[in-house]
């Protein structure tokens, strides 16, 4: 997931540190939900997985994500 978090970030103008926090501006939830959706689609992670990944958030979270991305 590293490697598609460093992807992101650098697209979105993001920094890892920040997709991975709690701060829920409008440019870092849309990097946070682009880094989710890229994550699922490759089918290597569940969403608790990336859920655990981005700071051992809540499963139902990332799900959601998934689900307004059409990749849930």
């Amino acid at each position: 997931m590293a490697d598609i978090i460093e992807d992101v970030s650098k697209r979105r103008g993001v920094s890892v540190f920040d997709i991975k926090g709690p701060m829920r501006f409008k440019a870092i939830n849309a990097a946070r939900q682009e880094f989710m959706a890229e994550a699922y689609a490759t089918g290597r992670w569940s969403i608790p997985q990336i859920g655990k990944f981005l700071g051992d958030r809540d499963h139902d979270r990332p799900a959601r994500h998934q689900t307004a991305h059409g990749t849930g």
